[in-house]
């Protein structure tokens, strides 16, 4: 017991990669970015900077887009597309190979 607990955070879970997969998604769902803001909810600005990966995807928005478009917090924050639906598990990763990086 005691010591300091590992506050290492998977890269998986990081902002910039949360950010390519929303991107992706979005790309994937044909929707601009307002679009998929006013779909949601949430402040234009704000859907900006999850993309931009000037903050953290919070897990309220996350929820909602799940539920909105048939995503998994397992894909946002994790990358995994196991339980995505096929045809858009398709698109998501047609959307990621047209992107560089």
């Amino acid at each position: 017991m005691g010591g300091t607990p590992n506050t290492t955070m998977p890269d998986s879970l990081r902002p910039e990669a949360t950010a390519v997969r929303l991107v992706a998604a979005r790309d994937a769902l044909g929707l601009k970015s307002s679009e998929m803001a006013d779909q949601l909810a949430v402040d234009r600005s704000a859907w900006v900077k999850y993309e931009k990966a000037v903050r953290q995807l919070p897990l309220h928005v996350a929820y909602e887009a799940c539920e909105a478009f048939g995503l998994t917090m397992d894909y946002l924050y994790r990358g995994r597309m196991d339980l995505i639906e096929e045809s858009l598990r398709a698109k998501i990763r047609k959307s990621q190979t047209k992107r560089p990086g």
